[in-house]
């Protein structure tokens, strides 16, 4: 694969500062890279959609899947000691208003993972988060099955991905 991947800032991402992958959700992962490479083709013709398979070392995870390591209690603890006035919307405008600009512009939940990584990794190494995100439209009215729900892995360094390798689409 051409070049390496970069740890870039995105202001409002739901976990932080990472690289994100689709856990084990290689047609979902396609259609968020044909939907990325259109939007910044309008800037950069020359964009296409890429998928990257990877192998990652989930040792040093933090699982918002369990709630074994009591993470979930820490961020809200954390949260309540730092978020004021909140920033973003929250997952009712999926469905309320779709076509909201902030949706996907999650300020508090981006700072709230940062600031916990640096507090976390003070006493042990994180090299990537993972949560489950509920994303899409519901199957019906009053469904919590929604059409694009997904795991989520992000990356915080780079010695968590194993292998890679660049499917094009």
């Amino acid at each position: 694969m051409a070049g390496d991947f970069q740890l870039i800032p995105r202001e409002g991402s739901w976990l932080g500062t990472g690289f994100y992958l689709f856990y084990r959700a290689p047609g979902r992962a396609a259609e968020w890279a044909r939907s990325v490479a259109d939007r910044r083709r309008k800037n950069n013709p020359g964009i296409g959609p890429a998928v990257i398979e990877c192998e990652v070392d989930l040792a040093d995870t933090i699982n918002l899947l369990d709630s074994t390591d009591r993470h979930w209690e820490a961020l809200k603890r954390l949260a309540t000691a730092t978020i004021r006035t909140p920033r973003q919307v929250g997952p009712w405008s999926m469905v309320s208003d779709p076509s909201n600009p902030q949706l996907y512009r999650n300020y508090d939940d981006n700072d709230l993972v940062n600031a916990y990584v640096e507090l976390l990794r003070r006493q042990r190494p994180v090299s990537s988060i993972m949560a489950a995100f509920m994303e899409g439209a519901p199957v019906f009215d009053m469904s919590w099955l929604y059409d694009h729900s997904h795991l989520c892995i992000s990356i915080l360094t780079k010695n968590a991905i194993r292998s890679r390798k660049l499917v094009e689409l």
